[in-house]
């Protein structure tokens, strides 16, 4: 495959040899590459010695004494900042460095020039520094017995090791900041040399101390080297299992991580620096890098040899394409998925889809880390239960749960950076790379979100080219509704954490619109190339050309040919799905059918067609190859959705709108239809198909409000996750052909919030007795009305109508309908036969009124929500809004209320689910069922956050919803009016 570029996986993945010599960023820009680099990495993140500046060392600028005594005073954690100023006769006790010189002084390190000064704003000498340095480790004895100054402190250095990578000038050169640097860093292993007796001579008295060092005896920071046998997730050696989150064991001891996230060297031979925390924890780790000398690779699967792999070397080619191998040592231990086999094979060594990285550890055990991953596209997420749901199943896994407080599970959730992140992170078309170890204990998950769009140029069976740049494709693909990428296609293409193309979103790229397929035929002559004629979505009969080739369904075709092979949409007969009877179009020539296409508006040429699949019981589970459905039915609510009505039945004007529910869905009100299946949004397009014999201007597209009545026999196409339909077909001559009348549609008045100042909606937020201006006690009622005023109302005790339940007979108007049982609120009465007392109102309740004329007292009032009753469930009733033409009667029949819980709460919409109907007498409930709410909609309803037992409330938005909440929601015909939850 001839490429520009070979795409390389992101973050997490290198593919290219590493031998590790730098341990950790360089904290200043001017050391990078520099000798002292290392030393002054390590120094700096210890603490013991900083820059000239924030952001830079200066390397090369020469030290001075006062320096210099600072630095090693800073280093033994003994720096002071004041002196006297009576030591040393130039050293003021206003100088900078006064305090340090006189400590260093105190403790033998420094002596100054003999002469009672010390010149601190001088250079030091190369063997100046070496007497400071050899003297603040206590070997000035040994180097006095040695010769002396200057020779007897540079021997002894010397033999310490002090002089490591060092290029010794002279003794009388100034030494540089980077020298200094090296020569602390070397100093870190030296052990201090003590006194152990007196009086013994010059060095009989004294000895090392092995492990006794400068920064363990000031600073009690120590160091250790070995593996890293364990972290939270796997233990190398079955010694070490019992290790929490944020701890690692080096050779069987732990540490806690601290700021290092020294868990990422599972594995490899490091050296870390700790410091003691105390008796009863285990000490942390301040600064961990591998040892010089190691080398590690990260391989990802698809760039493995397999046929030259084997358990000494793995075989593979790297990002430049070329071939190279990575020897392993035998006895090299394994670990697949978080757990180590006890005995391993070459196929270990190669998974389908994931990561090989190899650690040589020079002298010790090699490791090789297996990550064996699969891919799953998110479809959605619920953080309260910890959820995640995917687009297909894989090898039978359609969703998973991430519990990070599951104690039986060790469960990962990073980003493609390596970042821990929560499950609310999660959005639609995610890529999770899940490696599950073989017990399950072991869960690792990486999210990728990037993506690459643009059109496949070149394909093979491994890779696809775009943009120029070549990308392995999962192997699982196509899987389901997942497309694979295909030679031309033009889609966003989702890539894994490797960099691996994992599903293909076409829809988020391809401007589709809908239109109605109303006719094809071929052009005559030798051209003889198809032309459609489509009633397009913007209203227009549009008559279009093709190219030499045209995509239907994700396959091409000759222009010559297309015709042939658009499906004929099926019409259901009556009968439940299982068996229903399939009726085509009234001739078999024609392909009359709803489409989505996309086209060059400019030449009226179309260049691809998707027909919708007609075989899918539940589209919200299962898309089709391009994602555009015709809805069957709804698992969800159990119903089947026959277009002809409900099942068995023959079409006519009245039950052609069972698949309603027999309910209203209205356009654009942030709602679907009352106990209703569906929603139709703002977007959703409805076209008006007359008979295959009317002209042209016959063809309409709806805008207004939708009325189950009008529509007999319609077709509904792409319902969303949240339930809104994309599209509707009402094709009225089919309809009439079939034995339906079709009847004309009426206009409806719309009164959206804050339009109709009449009639008012308001929460109870207080109640208390008060007296009126005649003496008369009443209940002075507090409310939060919809328009977000608090008002107050004064009320005699008379009754009130529970608009939204029915009460059994036996019930009378003094019953305290706050401690009713669910059995007691049985359909048995009509609903005007149900009152309560002012007295009886309770926090949380919903009122509907309308005021007298100076707003002082209710002319009218209906309570229409109980908050403090238990049983939550849609009721209201809306024959009286039907028929609604008017605004007299547009209020007729009462309110609507649901009660439940927020199954999915997204930045579109609610997805809400309730029961139909209050409890019946026998305890039961109606059917469950499923809405949507639209949370972007101009007429969004009031949210109110509330807790009843506090008695607060907070005014809130959609936004503050969250997938659980217990909700209650109050609307009047389209437009909602609070959006309550309470928690």
């Amino acid at each position: 495959m001839k490429t520009i570029f070979k795409a390389l996986a992101i973050s997490l993945v290198v593919f290219m040899m590493m031998t590790i010599t730098t341990f950790a960023a360089a904290p200043f820009s001017d050391v990078e590459g520099a000798d002292c680099e290392q030393a002054v990495t390590v120094l700096h993140t210890l603490g013991l010695l900083e820059g000239k500046t924030d952001d830079m060392f200066a390397p090369f600028v020469n030290m001075t004494r006062g320096e210099l005594a600072t630095v090693i005073m800073r280093f033994m954690n003994l720096e002071r900042e004041t002196g006297s100023g009576t030591v040393f006769t130039d050293v003021a006790d206003y100088h900078w460095a006064c305090g340090n010189i006189e400590a260093a002084y105190g403790m033998g390190i420094i002596n100054g020039m003999g002469d009672g000064t010390f010149a601190p704003d001088a250079n030091v000498t190369f063997a100046q520094a070496i007497k400071m340095f050899v003297a603040s480790l206590g070997y000035s004895v040994h180097a006095e017995a040695e010769g002396g100054y200057p020779s007897g402190y540079m021997s002894k250095a010397a033999q310490l090791g002090m002089l490591k990578g060092v290029a010794v000038a002279g003794a009388d050169t100034p030494i540089t900041r980077s020298d200094m640097a090296v020569i602390m860093y070397n100093m870190l292993d030296i052990d201090l040399l003590v006194e152990t007796s007196y009086g013994a001579g010059a060095s009989g008295g004294y000895a090392e101390v092995e492990g006794r060092t400068l920064i363990s005896e000031y600073r009690g920071i120590y160091k250790v080297e070995g593996m890293v046998t364990a972290d939270y997730y796997t233990a190398i050696k079955a010694s070490n299992g019992k290790v929490d989150k944020g701890e690692i064991a080096i050779d069987g001891e732990i540490f806690t991580e601290g700021i290092t996230k020294a868990g990422k060297f599972l594995g490899y031979k490091v050296e870390a620096y700790y410091k003691e925390i105390d008796e009863t924890g285990a000490n942390e780790i301040i600064y961990v890098a591998p040892v010089q000398g190691t080398n590690s690779i990260t391989i990802s699967a698809a760039d493995i040899d397999e046929e030259e792999i084997t358990t000494t070397s793995i075989e593979y080619t790297d990002a430049e394409g070329k071939a190279k191998s990575f020897a392993i040592d035998n006895g090299a231990t394994l670990v697949l998925n978080g757990v180590v086999k006890d005995s391993w094979s070459v196929a270990d060594l190669m998974p389908v889809m994931g990561t090989v990285t190899a650690i040589d550890n020079r002298g010790a055990n090699d490791v090789i880390l297996v990550d064996a991953y699969t891919n799953y596209v998110v479809k959605s997420k619920n953080a309260n239960k910890n959820m995640v749901y995917f687009k297909e199943a894989v090898n039978g896994t359609s969703e998973i749960e991430l519990d990070f407080k599951d104690t039986a599970k060790k469960i990962s959730l990073k980003n493609s950076k390596g970042e821990e992140i929560g499950i609310d992170a999660l959005t639609e078309w995610d890529i999770l790379s899940i490696a599950k170890s073989a017990n399950g204990v072991v869960i690792k998950v990486v999210k990728s979100s990037d993506r690459i769009t643009g059109k496949v140029t070149e394909s093979d069976s491994e890779e696809v080219v775009i943009n120029d740049v070549a990308y392995n494709v999962d192997p699982s693909l196509p899987n389901g509704s997942l497309q694979a990428p295909t030679l031309n296609m033009s889609a966003a293409f989702c890539l894994d954490f490797m960099g691996s193309i994992a599903a293909v979103d076409s829809a988020s790229v391809k401007s589709f619109k809908y239109g109605y397929l109303v006719g094809a035929a071929y052009k005559k002559g030798i051209d003889g190339t198809a032309q459609f004629k489509v009633f397009t979505e913007d209203g227009q009969m549009v008559l279009f050309d093709t190219e030499e080739r045209v995509i239907v369904n994700n396959d091409t075709y000759k222009a010559t040919e297309v015709i042939d092979y658009i499906p004929t949409e099926y019409v259901y007969g009556p009968g439940a799905l299982s068996g229903t009877t399939m009726i085509y179009r009234s001739t078999d020539e024609t392909i009359r059918q709803l489409i989505r296409y996309t086209a060059n508006t400019e030449t009226n040429v179309i260049t691809e067609i998707q027909t919708a699949n007609n075989a899918l019981e539940n589209p919200t589970d299962t898309a089709g190859p391009a994602g555009f459905n015709k809805v069957l039915k709804l698992a969800a609510n159990g119903a089947s959705m026959s277009a002809l009505g409900a099942s068995g039945a023959t079409m006519t004007s009245a039950n052609a709108h069972n698949r309603w529910d027999g309910q209203v869905v209205y356009n654009g009100g942030g709602m679907s239809g009352f106990a209703g299946t569906y929603g139709v949004g703002g977007n959703t397009k409805i076209f008006i198909i007359p008979d295959e014999d009317a002209a042209d201007d016959q063809y309409k597209m709806k805008r207004e409000a939708v009325h189950h009545d009008m529509y007999p026999g319609a077709s509904f196409y792409d319902l969303s996750e949240t339930y809104v339909l994309g599209a509707i077909v009402w094709d009225q001559g089919q309809a009439t052909k079939m034995g339906a009348s079709i009847a004309g549609e009426a206009e409806y008045t719309k009164y959206p919030l804050g339009t109709d100042p009449e009639r008012y909606y308001g929460i109870v937020i207080g109640t208390v007795k008060s007296l009126d201006e005649e003496g008369e006690e009443v209940t002075k009622i507090t409310l939060l009305q919809h328009d977000k005023k608090v008002v107050d109302v004064l009320m005699a005790d008379k009754m009130f109508r529970i608009g939204t339940w029915s009460a059994n007979t036996n019930l009378t108007k003094d019953t305290d309908l706050s401690n009713l049982s669910g059995q007691n609120r049985a359909a048995a009465a009509p609903l005007n036969n149900f009152f309560i007392n002012a007295n009886q109102l309770k926090y949380g309740d919903v009122l509907h009124y309308t005021y007298n004329l100076d707003k002082t007292a209710f002319d009218a009032c209906e309570v229409v929500y109980r908050a403090n009753t238990p049983g939550m469930y849609e009721t209201g009733h809306t024959d009286g809004r039907l028929s609604a033409t008017s605004k007299d009667t547009f209020y007729t029949g009462g309110d609507m209320t649901s009660g439940g819980t927020v199954v999915k709460a997204t930045s579109k919409s609610l997805i809400l689910k309730s029961r139909l109907g209050p409890v019946s007498a026998s305890g039961t409930v109606g059917n469950e069922i499923i809405r949507t709410v639209s949370t972007t909609t101009q007429q969004g309803a009031m949210t109110i956050v509330m807790d009843l037992d506090a008695q607060t409330y907070e005014i809130a938005s959609y936004d503050d919803v969250v997938d659980g909440d217990t909700y209650a929601m109050i609307w009047t015909t389209i437009w909602p009016r609070f959006f309550i939850v309470y928690r």
